[in-house]
């Protein structure tokens, strides 16, 4: 039960078991989460259920990869992984005498010590992005280049991001020629301290360059805290957070706002709730978040985000994502109407009250319960 694993490699390279198609069709239900490491690794976490005669037979397991690590490595790692927490059960079964245990001393990796680590943690990436589109009418480039550097340890969690956005769109239209332009600065930095298993505090800072919200510059700055009724340690599996920040937001315009404003400084808040949830039965991922100005409460913004799936019956399985946002805090909006090539591009923010999107679907699967087989043919 897993979103990102190689099921191919995996069913070829564990030949021992037979894969079915359900957990509810499983004597051993693996479910598998996967997180981001402080080097930008991956982390996976096994979680083995043991079902009918296995009942009560449980463990964790964990599966660490580096960022340099190749795919072929990662899935190697994670398959060998699958094969020793899989050897409990199969000690149980008459297949255990057809088994045989190996080790290599030459393939011992001795874990370097905290000492040794002479980045002391930091971890930095450059990127640099290019998109060019063409055809006989039109063509659209974008750039996005960022520079990150972050160090993360049990009690630290360090940031900062600094990205840079172009987009730039041309049309022919008979004789006519339309270009769009689109540019962006963006920078952040968060700096998060681990106070005990379930309090966190925070500093956040951001700025903010951009043309198509007409801000000539942005900077904000907030304290906050955040509280997690499941210790973090369980983070892979479960989460109920709420964190509350509040500060201030200096802007300066382009253009006059709709307000009569070239220049503002106001104090702000955000309240996010977060749940996550990834158990036998499916998974959920949601937030919502409610971001606010004290000087008028009534300039708000509150969006909800849920990814959901869930089992509902043996073969059955519902999926469902909303992205729902109601906006009440466009203070950048320009005076005056929009021209048609701003529209049409997107060159600027439009007023809106809100955003949406929905997807929502069902699957159903019938016959066979097995889910060995591999054939890659056309």
């Amino acid at each position: 039960d897993c979103q990102d694993c190689d099921f191919n490699y995996i069913r070829n390279n564990i030949t021992f078991v037979n894969f079915v198609r359900e957990p509810q069709q499983a004597q051993v239900h693996i479910l598998i989460s996967e997180q981001k490491t402080a080097s930008e690794g991956r982390k996976f976490s096994l979680r083995f259920l043991g079902r009918e005669n296995f009942q009560g037979m449980d463990q964790n397991l964990v599966y660490t990869s580096l960022l340099t690590d190749t795919e072929d490595k990662q899935r190697r790692g994670l398959t060998q992984i699958l094969k020793m927490g899989l050897m409990p059960y199969i000690s149980q079964t008459a297949i255990a005498y057809n088994l045989d245990i190996k080790f290599d001393e030459n393939e011992v990796d001795v874990a370097r010590k905290q000492d040794e680590d002479a980045w002391n943690y930091w971890v930095f990436h450059l990127d640099l992005l290019g998109e060019f589109e063409a055809e006989e009418s039109q063509n659209e480039l974008d750039v996005v280049s960022s520079i990150k550097a972050e160090r993360i340890t049990e009690t630290w969690k360090i940031s900062s991001e600094l990205v840079y956005e172009h987009q730039q769109e041309n049309f022919k239209d008979d004789d006519e020629k339309i270009l769009g332009k689109r540019r962006e600065w963006e920078a952040e930095v968060e700096i998060v301290k681990s106070l005990n298993d379930h309090w966190s505090a925070g500093l956040f800072g951001r700025y903010k360059f951009s043309t198509y919200r007409n801000l000539n510059f942005s900077l904000g700055l907030a304290p906050g805290m955040e509280y997690n009724f499941f210790p973090w340690q369980q983070s892979d599996r479960q989460i109920f957070s709420i964190s509350y920040s509040a500060g201030a937001r200096s802007f300066r315009y382009d253009e006059e706002t709709i307000f009569d404003k070239t220049k503002e400084t106001l104090p702000y808040g955000r309240l996010r709730i977060e749940l996550g949830l990834i158990q036998p039965w499916g998974e959920v991922d949601a937030s919502l978040e409610n971001s606010h100005y004290f000087h008028d409460l009534s300039k708000n913004s509150t969006r909800l985000e849920t990814n959901l799936s869930f089992r509902i019956t043996r073969g059955l399985a519902v999926k469902m994502e909303i992205d729902a946002e109601s906006i009440h805090d466009q203070l950048y909006l320009p005076k005056g109407d929009a021209s048609r090539e701003e529209i049409l591009l997107k060159q600027k923010k439009l007023a809106t009250t809100y955003e949406v999107s929905v997807l929502f679907g069902l699957r159903y699967s019938f016959g066979s319960i097995y889910n060995n087989i591999v054939n890659r043919r056309f």
